[in-house]
């Protein structure tokens, strides 16, 4: 299950999609193996019946997508977005 919508205010997966489509170049090249996974979890964050909000990503996920595909987004004149601030998501195993 997911819940709509997400913290970037996409009311629809389909929504959600429109903005994450622009990654599919670095999914494809496999900058990192945890984009894909990262993505999914910010864009159509997971939600378990009894937890009272969704599960965002961790700290570490998007410390190594962003490790793999920043450098290469650079090449091109890209910036890992700001929206995407590694951050500004919780450590693995402390509360929020």
């Amino acid at each position: 299950m997911t819940q709509m919508p997400n913290q970037f205010n996409h009311q629809t997966q389909e929504e959600a999609g429109m903005e994450v489509h622009q990654f599919w170049p670095l999914v494809e090249i496999i900058c990192s193996p945890d984009l894909r996974f990262f993505q999914c979890s910010m864009y159509t964050p997971i939600c378990i019946a009894d937890y009272p909000k969704p599960l965002p990503a961790c700290r570490s996920v998007c410390e190594r997508a962003r490790a793999g595909c920043a450098p290469l987004m650079r090449q091109y004149g890209f910036e890992w977005p700001l929206n995407l601030d590694c951050d500004k998501l919780p450590v693995f195993g402390q509360p929020d």
